[in-house]
């Protein structure tokens, strides 16, 4: 696994309005911060931003040379690490590669695009999914509104 830093330019245009595309489709979310991540893995985070606020990135090429982002926005209060793909390389095969080799314990995931994937979800609600998973494993009562009694 290795890294791949984006240049200033990029960081500083903002992810969204980059000329270099970033993996931005979720596909799971660790338990451990990217902080945590760096210290265990020696690479550097980047600071930039995206159409949800301003972030932390690593952009990382698997040892099969797919591309992924490790990612967390500044305003999520509940901590933990998003993985990121493109939307032409989801696969549970290729998560799976990509957690071994950041030595991620299964326990440590509290959220995956596949566990969702095939239950007619939105993509939102799916995150929404993964939010609430990881704000339950680190104990945070998370509020929700019943859209059906918000009417």
């Amino acid at each position: 696994m290795k890294q791949i830093f984006l240049d200033e330019q990029t960081l500083e245009t903002g992810l969204d309005a980059a000329s270099v595309p970033t993996p931005d489709t979720p596909v799971a979310i660790v338990a451990e911060t990217p902080d945590q991540l760096t210290a265990r893995h020696g690479f550097e985070l980047q600071k930039s931003y995206d159409d949800l606020g301003p972030l932390v990135l690593a952009v990382m090429e698997s040892a099969s040379g797919m591309r992924f982002t490790l990612e967390h926005h500044d305003h999520d209060p509940l901590g933990g690490t998003t993985v990121a793909f493109f939307q032409g390389d989801l696969s549970a095969g290729r998560l799976r590669e990509v957690l071994a080799e950041l030595a991620v314990a299964p326990e440590q995931v509290v959220w995956r695009y596949f566990d969702h994937v095939d239950s007619g979800t939105s993509l939102g609600q799916r995150i929404t999914a993964g939010v609430l998973a990881l704000a339950a494993f680190l104990g945070i009562k998370a509020a929700t509104r019943d859209r059906a009694s918000s009417g």
